[in-house]
């Protein structure tokens, strides 16, 4: 019925704690379930350590890391309809079977982000059963079926905005996507391996190629509002080092646009994505007038 798919890179110990949590969360489960770890080719003996204390877990060992793109060996690998996608910081809490009787009941639906609790990105004060356009990564359920047709992650992505990307694909293959909050992951958040300086990189260099990728309508419109959305939310977060890190973020998605060939989306997923990304609401009302509206 679900496959649990966790991804883990050099957080050996955070891992263990996931699958100690998860294994105890499935003793009173319903339905028949397996778990996947993917290894992203840590060094610090992760592989080992899931191998030598859990025998019911599938371990992948990756020769090199990619990035969010790891979780597609873990979801080529799984065998049942649903698959929810783990950190390896982050464990399920409560409410995985009502989230899998929704989604049966649901066919329509091809991602259901769950309520989120701890870490930068929560869903606490959102509304149940809300349309998205894209989810928080470390706490979803995405359909089998979804995954067969659109895919897994994109591999250019390396880190941090997947949801976006796979949340327009989504969308444009005809599945919608939705919260449902009676399902709670709880994420605990290991600096290992985590900067928000390149999360800001990242974040915009990856949504600006998103826009590239996928946007026929008023793209350079959308990607200065978007430019623009990210300096003025990095100089509230992080002042001058954060301008900084947006600026490397731009300039990296410079450099790589020449080498992307876009493959648009339809117009109405344009229109229900600039409906619903957060980067794309309007800074003040008198861009409209002065910014490219080609």
């Amino acid at each position: 019925m679900v496959s649990i798919v966790i991804l883990a890179y050099n957080r050996v110990s955070e891992v263990l704690i996931t699958l100690e949590k998860v294994n105890g969360f499935l003793k009173s489960f319903p339905y028949k379930s397996e778990i996947i770890v993917v290894d992203n080719a840590s060094n610090d003996n992760t592989s080992e350590a899931v191998s030598g204390k859990f025998k019911n877990v599938k371990l992948i060992t990756k020769p090199a890391n990619n990035g969010v793109a790891g979780w597609n060996s873990g979801f080529e690998e799984a065998i049942y309809d649903y698959m929810l996608v783990l950190d390896d910081d982050s464990h399920i809490e409560y409410g995985l079977k009502e989230a899998i009787d929704y989604l049966q009941s649901n066919p329509q639906i091809g991602v259901l982000g769950l309520e989120i609790e701890g870490g930068p990105y929560q869903t606490l004060n959102d509304p149940d059963k809300q349309q998205l356009v894209g989810f928080i990564g470390c706490g979803a359920i995405i359909r089998k079926e979804l995954y067969k047709k659109i895919g897994g992650f994109a591999e250019w992505l390396v880190v941090y905005g997947h949801e976006w990307d796979y949340g327009i694909r989504c969308i444009d293959a005809g599945y919608t996507l939705e919260l449902f909050k009676k399902c709670k992951v709880f994420h605990r958040v290991s600096t290992l391996n985590r900067s928000n300086l390149n999360t800001y990189k990242f974040s915009t260099r990856n949504e600006l190629m998103i826009l590239h990728l996928f946007y026929t309508r008023k793209k350079k419109y959308y990607q200065y509002l978007l430019l623009l959305n990210h300096l003025k939310w990095r100089l509230i977060d992080a002042g001058f080092p954060g301008l900084h890190s947006t600026y490397s973020g731009w300039k990296e998605f410079k450099k790589m646009e020449q080498h992307f060939t876009p493959t648009p989306v339809s117009v109405a997923t344009q229109n229900y994505y600039t409906s619903k990304a957060p980067s794309l609401r309007p800074f003040f009302s008198f861009l409209s007038k002065v910014l490219p509206s080609k």
